[in-house]
């Protein structure tokens, strides 16, 4: 039986953007000069789960310091790297990311500012390191 031709959602609305773009990259599979910051973020968070399902099978451990999986990304916003941190030191707070990255919880249970005040408080942030602004 033969593969079954499959599009998906980023090919398709790539070519509604740019159809020249599509078919430089999907077509001729041209090299990209750059790599989006979603998928830098995106590949390391799979990193970060794949790492941490394997020490807590290995371990039963169920905190994971995410920071340790996710620096190498220089270019990782300093909001994330904070709140990272934080969350690798509370289980409650670990549970929390990881569902978030599957689907289960919302991020404004995590990302909200009373949320990020009691994560920060939690982990002993000091008051001049705490960031609330994604962007920031």
């Amino acid at each position: 039986m033969g593969k079954r031709p499959h599009t998906s959602y980023s090919a398709v609305a790539q070519y509604q953007r740019c159809p020249l773009q599509y078919y430089f990259q999907r077509i001729l599979k041209l090299p990209s000069d750059t790599v989006a910051s979603g998928l830098v973020l995106g590949g390391a968070v799979h990193e970060a789960l794949a790492e941490y399902h394997k020490v807590r099978d290995e371990e039963s451990a169920g905190v994971y310091d995410f920071t340790t999986t996710l620096a190498p990304l220089t270019e990782l916003p300093p909001f994330f790297r904070v709140t990272m941190d934080a969350m690798s030191k509370s289980q409650e707070w670990t549970d929390r990311m990881l569902g978030l990255i599957g689907g289960v919880v919302e991020a404004p249970e995590i990302y909200a500012p009373d949320a990020l005040e009691r994560l920060y408080d939690d982990a002993g942030v000091p008051q001049d390191q705490r960031i609330y602004d994604p962007a920031g």
